[in-house]
């Protein structure tokens, strides 16, 4: 449980002592506070409900499956329908895809079904919603038998050998504990170096340097300052790379998507102002402003100017063209161009140096189809900025260049 740091919440209509109260879930819950972790309780999902915006942080979950009581008046001893049983199952599978709008956190369900219900019901109900798969590192949510697990202090070991087996988990409770020491570190360092005055201090001077918008410096200084310390050097290779099966094309293309590029006005996204690496799609073109974020702060002198390079798609009849570019270093483009890769499907879009121009960002807006992030937008500009500052040099004779050639050549075979 060494990865599992911060509040568990736990949500269980057992919770509390006799006659109402269940043994084992209040078993569960004290091994748990007596491992050092605290707990927030919910003896209803309706309660849970209203607080479910405030689990962003949240360690891990633990719910129950069957969270139902009869209604008010019922006689002592008689159960709640099978009609009622289904609802609140439901609700159950409600609250998880809700859950997901809030906080990826891993959710155990703790149950006293048995193994052959688990599977029949819990699970059969979790695939239909898409909240379970049953793959190898896929899965978010374990479930298990309250009575099984509390057996041989299997609620721990279990839980760490699922976390061990689930790389997803693995590096998100990894990273957790490292960004939450470090967000802790420099916030306590900002506030006793300026007596809690920073953010003032920065602000004003955004304001009065106007060469980035306030919140944006502030947002980006912070997680500078996190990136410095958080350190993945931990991470176990062995559980990162557990998985037995190997991910297909279209996984492995839909991650590097997301690494790439965050989705704008005409991906169904929404940004913030106007940055680097912003692509705009008019017709069949693509339009990359390049323009530095610094000259684009509302209020400035033609800060609704952009300057974008523009790109189109190379049909796949002419991809062949540029396999001479392709190399084992990778795609090499020529001094005058750059390539982005899976922008819009699988394509290759090219962007031309030679073809830069002004554009306002306000007739634009409504068509940015989403934002290249860095470092492959800072390679591009790195890249644009070494083509516009270039100089030529006269070229030797090419009988000087042939004869050094050979020389060099003939040298090499000794």
């Amino acid at each position: 449980m060494d990865l599992l740091n911060g509040v568990a919440v736990v949500i269980d209509n057992g919770i509390g002592p006799p006659p109402n109260g269940e043994e084992n879930i209040n078993k569960i819950i004290k091994k748990i506070q007596d491992r050092g972790i605290p707990t927030t309780e919910f003896t209803s999902l309706d309660s849970a409900e209203k607080c479910s915006k405030n689990f962003l942080t949240v360690n891990f979950i633990i719910l129950d499956w069957k969270m139902v009581s009869a209604p008010e008046g019922t006689p002592t001893g008689v159960q709640a329908g099978q009609e009622l049983l289904e609802a609140a199952k439901l609700k159950n599978v409600e609250f998880i895809k809700k859950l997901k709008e809030y906080c990826f956190a891993p959710i155990f369900i703790f149950t006293n079904e048995n193994q052959a219900d688990i599977e029949a019901d819990i699970l059969a109900k979790l695939r239909q919603a898409g909240l379970y798969f049953d793959q190898e590192g896929r899965d978010y949510i374990y479930v298990r038998n309250k009575t099984d697990i509390l057996q041989d202090d299997k609620l721990f070991t279990e839980i760490d050998q699922w976390i061990n087996k689930t790389p997803s988990i693995y590096v998100l409770k990894s990273w957790d504990k490292e960004f939450l020491k470090a967000k802790n570190e420099i916030f306590w360092e900002l506030y006793n170096k300026s007596n809690g005055s920073w953010p003032k201090v920065l602000w004003e001077h955004c304001e009065e340097e106007k060469e980035i918008l306030p919140h944006t410096c502030i947002n980006e200084m912070i997680f500078q300052l996190i990136l410095s310390k958080v350190s993945m050097k931990d991470l176990d290779k062995a559980k990162v790379t557990t998985l037995n099966k190997a991910p297909d094309l279209k996984e492995m293309k839909d991650i590097f998507k997301r690494i790439m590029f965050q989705d704008g006005e005409l991906g169904g996204g929404s940004l913030d102002g106007v940055k680097p690496g912003d692509i705009f799609k008019d017709n069949d073109k693509y339009f990359l402003n390049i323009r530095p974020e610094c000259d684009t702060v509302p209020g400035k002198h033609g800060c609704d100017n952009i300057y974008v390079i523009c790109g189109t798609k190379i049909p796949d009849t002419e991809l062949k063209d540029i396999h001479p570019q392709y190399l084992p270093s990778g795609l090499i483009p020529k001094i005058f161009e750059d390539f982005i890769w899976l922008l819009e499907g699988d394509g290759l879009v090219k962007f031309d140096f030679r073809e830069v121009g002004v554009r306002k960002f306000s007739d634009l807006k409504t068509k940015r189809l989403c934002r290249l992030l860095p470092p492959y937008i800072t390679n591009i500009q790195q890249r644009f900025s070494s083509y516009l500052g270039r100089f030529g040099i006269p070229r030797l004779p090419k009988a000087i260049e042939k004869d050094i050639l050979k020389i060099a050549a003939v040298a090499a075979t000794q």
